[in-house]
């Protein structure tokens, strides 16, 4: 097990990705430090901890807002005070938002990018100082990034800092050996997804990538990209500075 000994916090751990990558790196043998946010998710965050304990993993389960810098190293202390280290970082904040630009108002922007970058600046921030040598960080990205889309312009903006902050921050934790790197996914289907997306364009996305086959075919789901996730922190450790776009084909940059 490549991961034994070693210490996982992941972000919206017990919703949608954050789920399938627990799971990943609990066979890896890691121990798990599981944040949440919505009252809502708790119940999916005490199953998720149960099941993965009855497995042999050491898990701790963490809630709060972290689009505050105090948050994000309030966070990373909890998980130190639980579990002495951080060895990696899984970041799987997503805020979708799909509205033309006319119609998004203040509160809605400050609500993505205060999700999309601002978190996920300070998530790398404190773990910028607390991940142990060798360590890795992965960021969940969007591939909507390359092309043109209708209505998501403020949630493929939000995102399209963090490939600037991944970059800088690869180049400043190498002496580290620390690997920081991005996942760009395409349009997962999860229960936010569903929230955002109208039938019709389920429909659409159904007929595209490489295993598109009109209306049967097939949406990317969660668990085809926690391998993915699972590989950067094993055996593609020496990987950084690298965003993956892992997108069926759907679209690339």
């Amino acid at each position: 097990m490549w991961l034994r000994g070693k210490v996982a916090l992941i972000t919206l751990g017990a919703e949608g990705l954050g789920v399938e990558v627990a799971k990943e790196l609990s066979q890896e043998g890691a121990s798990l430090a599981i944040h949440y946010y919505l009252a809502q998710s708790k119940d999916n965050a005490v199953a998720l901890a149960e099941h993965l304990c009855q497995s042999g993993s050491k898990v701790s389960l963490h809630s709060g807002d972290l689009t505050s810098a105090g948050a994000c190293e309030q966070l990373f202390q909890d998980v130190l005070k639980l579990h002495e280290r951080v060895n990696i970082l899984v970041n799987t904040i997503d805020m979708v938002l799909n509205k033309p630009i006319g119609d998004i108002s203040e509160a809605e922007y400050d609500v993505v990018f205060g999700a999309n970058s601002k978190a996920t600046f300070f998530l790398l921030k404190a773990a910028a100082k607390h991940i142990q040598f060798g360590g890795n960080i992965v960021t969940v990205v969007t591939a909507l990034s390359g092309p043109f889309t209708g209505y998501y312009a403020s949630y493929v903006g939000s995102k399209a800092p963090v490939h600037h902050f991944m970059n800088e921050l690869a180049e400043s934790l190498k002496h580290k050996q620390i690997s920081v790197n991005n996942v760009a996914t395409r349009p997962m289907d999860s229960i936010f997804f569903r929230m955002e997306t109208s039938l019709e364009s389920i429909a659409y996305l159904r007929g595209q990538g490489v295993r598109g086959q009109g209306a049967g075919g097939q949406i990317t789901e969660t668990k085809n990209m926690a391998p993915l996730v699972r590989f950067l922190c094993t055996d593609a450790g020496w990987m950084t500075g690298q965003t993956f776009f892992a997108n069926g084909a759907y679209k690339t940059p």
